[in-house]
């Protein structure tokens, strides 16, 4: 008997058409974005120091966090795509994926605490980008030339954080390049993260 031909106007092939279909993948196999954490001792220091950064990787599509110390009001972060957290409660929580791709830390934080080097000595073998900004090396690092945007945006948050834009920045390190319009400033330097050395008593000293 010959076989009759199949009408794709038929509704039960149509049906079968769309049981056929695979399944869309679950939510854990999609894509996630690049994470980047930011670790400051303070939501006005994060913005002084690496807000246009911090606004062009928000921007261009990366998730964003910064952890601090103070309570102050994450009004400035949001500003520039950011989201605040409290460090303590972040270093309370277990290790968890997913790590972020981008760990920047106020050198000032890292040397002067040794829960944050061991948070960051965690990382193992990880695939993380370590930098630090501002502290004694404060000039030295890779510049991240702000956007046009990134300078207006930052402008704004530090108003926000009670940064007077004609007050030089603390930590020109990831901070802004010093000058008469230091508030926003045009770029700000990172570098690498040095392993700390391990040392008997007390906080490890820069350098040694």
């Amino acid at each position: 008997m010959a076989a009759r031909p199949i009408d794709p106007a038929d509704p039960g092939v149509r049906r079968a058409h769309r049981i056929a279909r695979p399944a869309a993948a679950p939510a854990s196999r999609l894509p996630l974005r690049r994470r980047l954490v930011a670790v400051s001792p303070s939501v006005p220091e994060a913005v002084r120091s690496a807000g246009g950064w911090l606004f062009d990787h928000a921007t261009a599509g990366w998730d964003v966090t910064v952890l601090t110390d103070d309570m102050a009001d994450p009004r400035p972060l949001r500003i520039l795509g950011a989201r605040h957290m409290r460090l303590e409660s972040a270093l309370a929580m277990p290790a968890r994926d997913p790590r972020p791709h981008v760990l920047a830390i106020s050198a000032d934080l890292y040397w002067g605490r040794s829960n944050i080097r061991r948070m960051v000595a965690a990382l193992g073998d990880a695939p993380v980008e370590v930098l630090l900004w501002g502290g004694d090396d404060a000039r030295t690092g890779a510049p991240h030339r702000l956007s046009t945007a990134a300078r207006a945006f930052k402008a704004h948050a530090m108003a926000a954080s009670a940064c007077a834009p004609g007050v030089p920045a603390r930590s020109a390190g990831r901070g802004t390049v010093a000058g008469p319009d230091a508030g926003a400033g045009t770029a700000e330097l990172f570098r690498p993260c040095e392993p700390a050395p391990a040392v008997a008593h007390g906080a490890p000293k820069r350098g040694q």
